[in-house]
This record gives C-alpha cells, sequence and structure tokens, in this order.
C-alpha cells in the first residue's frame, strides 16, 4: 500500500500528468455540452435475425457474421441513452479488426429502420474500423421510447450482404 502511495505521489508531480489533469475538466465539459441527456436510462439491444448461415458467434454486445472469406463483421444494433458521442437514438454499429481497413467510401453501406427510416453513417472511423449509423430521438419516457421501438426491424446492407436485426418483445424488456 505504501509503495503505491509513494508511485502516486511521484507520478503527480510529473508535468505531464498535471497538465492532463488540468484538461479533464475542460475535455468533459466540450464532450458533454453538445449532448443532451434523455430524462431516462434505456438500452434496448435488438436480436439478429440469422440468414444464411452467416452467424459465427456473439462478441460482448457485437454479433460476429461473416461478410468474406477474408473478413468478419462486428454488428449490433439498438435503442440507447447511453451512447458518449450521441443523444438517445436509434444506432447500429459495424467494426472490424484494423488489418482490414474497413471504411464508408469504400464500401456501399445503408441501414433502414421500419419505424424510424434510414439511419444517415455519423462515424467512420479506421482507427479501429468503426462505422455507426444513428438516428437521433426525443423520447421523454422509456415506456414511450418501448412503445415506438415495438415491431422495429433493421436492415443492413453492406455491398451485397444484407444483415437483419428485430427489436425484442417490448413486454420482456427490463424496467
Amino acid at each position: 500500500m505504501f509503495c503505491s502511495l509513494v508511485s502516486w505521489g511521484v507520478l503527480f508531480k510529473t508535468r505531464l500528468v498535471k497538465k492532463l489533469l488540468l484538461c479533464i475538466p475542460l475535455l468533459l465539459l466540450f464532450s458533454c455540452a453538445s449532448v443532451p441527456k434523455a430524462p431516462f436510462d434505456l438500452l434496448i439491444g435488438y436480436d439478429y435475425s440469422i440468414v444464411d448461415n452467416e452467424f459465427n458467434t456473439i462478441k460482448g454486445d457485437f454479433y460476429n457474421v461473416k461478410y468474406s472469406l477474408e473478413m468478419q463483421l462486428n454488428l449490433g444494433a439498438g435503442f440507447s441513452t447511453r451512447l458518449s458521442k450521441f443523444s438517445q437514438g436509434i444506432y447500429v454499429d459495424i467494426r472490424t479488426l484494423p488489418v482490414h481497413n474497413f471504411n464508408a467510401t469504400d464500401y456501399n453501406l445503408t441501414a433502414v429502420s421500419k419505424n424510424f427510416g434510414a439511419l444517415p453513417i455519423v462515424e467512420n472511423s479506421n482507427k479501429f474500423p468503426t462505422v455507426t449509423f444513428f438516428i437521433p430521438t426525443n423520447f421523454q419516457t422509456a415506456e414511450e421510447a418501448k412503445a415506438a421501438v415495438k415491431g422495429d426491424k433493421i436492415t443492413l446492407t453492406v455491398n451485397d450482404k444484407v444483415y437483419r436485426f428485430v427489436a425484442p418483445m417490448t413486454d420482456s424488456i427490463p424496467e
């Protein structure tokens, strides 16, 4: 215990750490200022509808699916009030390994929700290849959000491959 306190004391005295500690409140201010908080907390993960044996496994919050012989995609879809970069809304995430250099400019990508319409691409990152589709919503209660996603289906198209997600039965979503 004493050693860790000493090492933290030494670490705190470095200029880099002092500068970082001074920047953290500013980063939090700028990152949170433009994203209004939802008046409730809710995450509804959509279920993946398996077609053509392309499903491999579940990896965390993502469904790992076959795209081609060389590449697999990690897909996730749903409704969330917990996305750090965005307010509440419907989202679809596509992620791959960095070796694939997957981005929205090299592929024909579309995501369409039956209940909410077309989802625009809001993030296209090459750092850890991620493409995020997102459409904001403005629900005031969790019950309103659950009613809106009831029966929703999202169709994601990546070039010629089609992947489908369905909203879970809203009766099974915990309060």
